[in-house]
């Protein structure tokens, strides 16, 4: 599982992450020619220094984070994740066609103990109760703290490049679960 989106874009030592629906920015060679490439330890230490510091990260409650894409199929929509500390998540997802009139939204969620997922399209809602491999990538999207140390989430985290992202030069950390 690839973690997807942006996060905090405005910060000097941005972090982000990539997947299959792609990322956003112009790549630029990495490490850039003569420099020595910063750890992902580095970037992160940066990262938190501009967040006000590890005990301010650990003082948030919730947060949430919204990302819209568009497929090259014609597909767009809106992914928005909200995490309550210390173990819960709701993700919410809306798509559309294209040109077809056609919509759906489904609601993901888990509260620590169980998981489930609400679906809707056509005029139909259906409920469906998570297990197994579902219930635990909600469990471990609940208690992901990249910011914090992934290593100790069972994350490999790397660096993959150097991008420009709204004129200013971010670091590309993929974060990819076992």
């Amino acid at each position: 599982m690839r973690r997807a989106g942006l996060l905090f874009p405005m910060l000097a030592a941005v972090v982000f992450w990539t997947s299959a629906l792609g990322a956003s920015g112009s790549a630029a060679p990495y490490p850039p020619q003569g420099e020595q490439a910063p750890t992902v330890a580095e970037i992160l230490a940066r990262y938190r220094a501009a967040r006000g510091g590890a005990e301010k990260l650990h003082a948030v409650q919730s947060s949430a984070e919204k990302y819209a894409f568009q497929t090259s199929k014609g597909y767009k929509g809106v992914i928005v994740i909200r995490n309550l500390r210390p173990k819960q998540v709701r993700i919410d997802y809306t798509f559309e066609a294209t040109g077809k009139n056609q919509e759906s939204h489904s609601i993901a969620a888990y509260d620590g103990t169980d998981a489930w997922t609400v679906t809707e399209a056509y005029g139909k809602k259906q409920l469906r109760v998570l297990r197994g491999e579902e219930m635990a990538g909600l469990r471990q999207e609940a208690t992901m703290q990249y910011e914090d140390d992934p290593e100790a989430h069972g994350e490999q985290a790397q660096v993959v490049g150097l991008e420009t992202l709204a004129g200013r030069s971010a670091y590309k950390v993929q974060f990819v679960s076992p």
